[in-house]
């Protein structure tokens, strides 16, 4: 599996938790061909699509320029316990968050989305060097990342967390009006801004 996906110079960061298991069998992070994609990124990115073109009378179709997709950690194995604050003794992770810092500031992206609680602290603890605001991964539920996702959203800021799974639950209709339609509706306008559009 290739470590990353598109351009580095893209101005939308995807930044998934971790490759799959039998990643031998996607070509990169958040490839199409593994299901779950489809139950994180598809149906929102769907939604964003139908925004677009009511409003602007056009859709995203150069993903590659667009978008630059990459994981957070690795593989699973390099995650960090869901209760752990301290990731200092996990010293794969740390090479890897020094080399997301110093890529956030030589390609400075306009919008980066994670998916998932590991890959959005991870990138917070990228952007924010004070380390009595970071937090474990298990901190960040459906509810946190629900508020920072709209205060986000309301402060125009670069950094936007998405749940990691959103419809693939037994809860999927209220999923999918209280999650993935609402995320559309706003993350689209975020988008039209970000592209130019």
């Amino acid at each position: 599996m290739d470590a990353t996906y598109g351009k580095i110079t893209a101005p939308i960061w995807l930044i998934g938790d971790s490759a799959p298991k039998r990643a031998n069998l996607v070509r990169h992070p958040l490839d199409r061909r593994h299901p779950a994609i489809h139950n994180i990124w598809t149906p929102i990115l769907y939604g964003i699509q139908k925004h677009i073109y009511a409003e602007k009378a056009t859709i995203i179709t150069n993903e590659e320029d667009i978008f630059f997709i990459k994981n957070a950690a690795l593989d699973a194995g390099q995650k960090p316990q869901s209760n752990s604050k301290n990731w200092e003794d996990n010293k794969p992770l740390m090479e890897r968050l020094e080399a997301t810092k110093k890529d956030l500031a030589a390609y400075n992206p306009k919008l980066v989305i994670t998916f998932g609680a590991c890959a959005y602290e991870f990138m917070r603890r990228c952007y924010i060097q004070d380390k009595n605001k970071w937090h474990h991964s298990k901190y960040w539920g459906a509810r946190t990342m629900g508020a920072d996702f709209r205060a986000g959203i309301k402060e125009s800021k670069i950094l936007l967390p998405l749940l990691h799974v959103s419809i693939s639950q037994g809860k999927w209709p209220q999923s999918h009006e209280q999650y993935t339609d609402y995320v559309a509706a706003n993350l689209y306008k975020r988008i039209i801004i970000t592209l130019n559009l």
